[in-house]
């Protein structure tokens, strides 16, 4: 028997149920004291733990409170209601979740769907900039607003470096959307909520869905550990090598950042315009203020800080503008970037020695324009002009006389720049595979890993092997070391025998009886066995550098 809703959960009248489930229940509340409907969330016959619950709820709105990002829900009140027991109250959405929408609605149209998607995006990298790690990212997760706003929802199993509300180890979460790693034993992060993000991502894109199946959860897990994800067929190329990218089982060979995820994917549809990168880049961390900051300060008040204890005494009466002013001309410099009210007069005071020491200089030039020139013109009619270069008054110094140490600084300071400029580098190019054949400013240099030098500057690389997506990427001299990552390339033959109808199964999957087309060359290479009764068992293999025969001929048995 379904448990009656209740008419009042804390101060909150109760309108309708929004959702009910087997755990809990979600129910459209107005809020008597604010006159905004809320909705209140309670969890279905947990007095017996109402404690725990209670804690959870705490952390769920502290986390969002921690975030306060217009793409996650925003949560307004705890409480714990005598009859109902704990309870959580969050923003309404009137809307539905994308879980619904994927159920009932028509494929979303993929314009539509990037927006969704973007948002979602968004909601992840505010949490991952935070150092929370969502746990649960999946459609039910997902609210859409009938405006198209996205709201990440169901922090409760959240977690940040402070939380110890879970244990590292333990598989939490929804089966279909745990990361390979996770059921490995290893710790939850925001690869594994990018890994959630891209199978909600493969849902939105396939119309609902799912990359792993099984009918049993021991299959479904057992599928996720081991095997490939089932792509659709007539999924374009473009989008299979992002799913299988985005869905690998090693988490190094996936994409390191969200903003990365959406640019490839974007690229996969053909819609790269439409990205908006606005809100994908994680936000560095706040510095921690330093613990005597507030304990000490020392303020530039007259011509040597004080210190300032806040709270010790009470504190000095502050001196007048002109007082400031007067005791900083009398004692110490102007600060650095501060404006003076007017020019010093020491700046326009002139030595009277330097003053008489330029007198004697023009005159013995005078006299000596008068008795060396041989022009019939006298001193009076020479003309108002610099001296020339070759005046005696502009002539270098003597060698005799001590070299600046400045110049000499400088012209060492200039060698040393263009010994670090000019002279060429030592770089290292690794590959993963290795065997790479590496052309750099479209000079071939040979297969890694090798050693080069380069000048000071930045390359063009180019990493091509057999099987592999050809890796094109700059780099700089200075960096010393290049490692570079190919993706294999995702290629599709067909198989065929002689005589037809052969079983061929790769690995331990039955692809079906030959002639078949459309298969799909794995990732890592992968064992191919032909049977056909009457003739002998066919081994082979197959994988982004093997290949298999055009035609593969059978032999009959004895």
């Amino acid at each position: 028997m379904a448990q009656e809703a209740p008419k009042v959960i804390g101060r909150y009248n109760v309108l309708q149920p929004l959702g009910v489930g087997g755990m809990g229940a979600v129910y459209l509340c107005q809020d008597p004291l604010l006159k905004r409907k809320v909705a209140v969330k309670i969890v279905l016959n947990a007095h017996s733990d109402s404690e725990a619950m209670l804690t959870r709820f705490q952390r769920e709105s502290e986390i969002s409170a921690q975030l306060n990002h217009p793409n996650i829900i925003s949560i307004f009140d705890v409480g714990n209601d005598e009859l109902v027991g704990p309870f959580l109250t969050m923003e309404f959405v009137d809307g539905s979740s994308l879980a619904k929408l994927l159920q009932t609605e028509s494929p979303v149209e993929p314009r539509v769907a990037l927006d969704w998607i973007c948002q979602i995006g968004q909601a992840l990298v505010a949490a991952e900039s935070a150092g929370i790690v969502h746990r649960d990212i999946k459609p039910e997760n997902v609210l859409i607003s009938k405006a198209g706003r996205i709201k990440l929802t169901d922090f409760g199993l959240a977690r940040n470096e402070e939380s110890n509300l879970t244990t590292t180890g333990v598989v939490m979460g929804t089966p279909s959307y745990t990361a390979p790693e996770l059921l490995a034993g290893k710790p939850a992060s925001p690869v594994t909520d990018r890994w959630a993000y891209a199978v909600t991502v493969f849902q939105l894109v396939t119309g609902n869905k799912l990359p792993h199946q099984g009918d049993t959860l021991p299959a479904l897990l057992h599928s996720i550990a081991n095997s490939m994800p089932t792509l659709p067929e007539g999924m374009s190329a473009p989008l299979q090598r992002f799913f299988l990218k985005a869905l690998h089982k090693d988490p190094a060979r996936r994409f390191d950042s969200t903003l990365h995820f959406l640019e490839a994917l974007a690229d996969a549809l053909g819609m790269r315009e439409l990205l908006d990168p606005r809100g994908l880049t994680l936000l560095p961390p706040k510095p921690e203020p330093a613990a005597d900051d507030m304990a000490t300060r020392t303020l530039p008040v007259g011509g040597a800080g004080k210190q300032v204890t806040p709270g010790a005494g009470e504190a000095p009466a502050s001196p007048t503008p002109a007082a400031v002013s007067k005791e900083r001309r009398a004692d110490t410099p102007t600060p650095h970037g501060s404006k003076l009210t007017a020019p010093p007069a020491e700046l326009f005071r002139r030595d009277e020695k330097d003053k008489e020491n330029e007198k004697e200089k023009e005159a013995s030039f005078n006299q000596r324009i008068e008795t060396t020139s041989p022009l019939p013109f006298s001193k009076a009619s020479l003309p108002m002009a610099k001296p020339s270069g070759r005046s005696p008054r502009y002539a270098a110094k003597p060698l005799s006389e001590p070299i600046n140490s400045a110049w000499v600084t400088l012209a060492l300071l200039v060698l040393l720049v263009l010994g670090y400029f000019g002279l060429p580098r030592s770089v290292h190019f690794e590959s993963h595979p290795s065997g790479v054949k590496i052309t750099v400013d479209n000079k071939d240099l040979g297969t890694t890993p090798l050693d080069h030098r380069f000048f000071y500057g930045t390359h063009v690389a180019s990493a091509k092997l057999d099987g592999y997506e050809e890796k094109i990427q700059t780099f700089d001299a200075r960096d010393g070391q290049l490692t570079l990552e190919l993706e294999p390339r995702l290629d599709w033959i067909e198989i065929k025998t002689e005589p037809e109808g052969a079983d061929v199964y790769l690995g331990s999957r039955h692809l079906g009886r030959t002639p078949l087309t459309g298969v799909m060359v794995p990732l890592q290479p992968e064992r191919v066995i032909i049977t056909l009764d009457g003739y002998r068992q066919e081994e082979r293999k197959l994988g982004p550098t093997d290949r298999l025969p055009a035609v593969i001929k059978l032999s009959r048995l004895n």
